[in-house]
């Protein structure tokens, strides 16, 4: 983990400065996802809003699991509205043995916010990568809240191919581009919170923001690759072009 500068170029009402996504992106910086917070169901019982932001912030941190930006970028990049991360904030509050916000004023007098994570140390079975890159690509932000309560779900119950052999090569495994899951839909709707037609709807969205791919029936299971960073990305400026239409009225 490594802290992270908000990028502010684009210069919105009020010459104000808000976020711009970069022209080059870290593929290999990542926060570790307690798995947890999902087999647990703390990832289920929070409200969209807080599964949108929460990953946001986490990419944020530094080393030592604290960072500040802003409310305004933590919506660019979870492609939500101010009112939606005020929203989310609020609901992460229920993490408290993960998740911790304070009060800061700044040196000219305004109010912050700072975060500190109490991330899981770095150890298979505990925990799994989750990319700055799937953050900073602008990826993300598209994605639909169903999508985004989906997501760290199916990487939860996800597996590397190899496993099913009795060879292991470590460096293969940290170059890994995706793994598998084939978890049963009940227990994927349970885990991330949703229901019905949202589940379809949320794998549409992943499947078209290159975050999971379709392989069909694997021994006689539905199965998918999940990415460990989105397959594609978007040009910055596309992006940036999204930024000012939403948050540059």
């Amino acid at each position: 983990m490594i802290e992270t500068a908000e990028r502010t170029i684009i210069k919105g009402p009020y010459n104000h400065h808000i976020y711009e996504f970069p022209e080059e992106i870290n593929e290999i910086n990542f926060f570790t996802f307690e798995k947890k917070l999902i087999l647990e169901k703390q990832w289920a019982a929070l409200p969209p809003a807080a599964k949108s932001i929460f990953p946001v912030i986490c990419s944020h941190c530094n080393a030592e699991g604290s960072c500040y930006p802003s409310e305004q970028t933590i919506a660019i990049l979870s492609g939500c509205t101010a009112k939606t991360v005020q929203t989310g904030l609020k609901g992460l509050r229920s993490m408290e043995k993960v998740f911790h916000i304070k009060k800061k004023l700044t040196n000219i007098g305004h109010h912050r916010n700072t975060y500190q994570i109490d991330f899981p140390e770095q150890k298979k079975g505990i925990m799994f990568p989750f990319h700055k890159s799937i953050i900073e690509s602008g990826n993300w932000s598209l994605l639909t809240r169903s999508a985004k309560a989906l997501y760290p779900v199916m990487r939860a119950f996800s597996f590397w191919e190899d496993n099913l052999t009795d060879q292991f090569d470590i460096d293969d495994y940290k170059e890994r581009e995706y793994d598998f899951v084939n978890a049963e839909r009940d227990v994927l709707n349970d885990h991330a919170g949703i229901h019905g037609s949202t589940f379809y709807k949320a794998l549409h969205s992943l499947q078209e923001n290159y975050f999971i791919e379709d392989i069909g029936i694997n021994g006689g299971y539905k199965t998918w690759k999940v990415f460990l960073r989105p397959k594609r990305g978007y040009e910055a400026e596309y992006m940036n072009k999204l930024v000012l239409k939403r948050y540059c009225h």
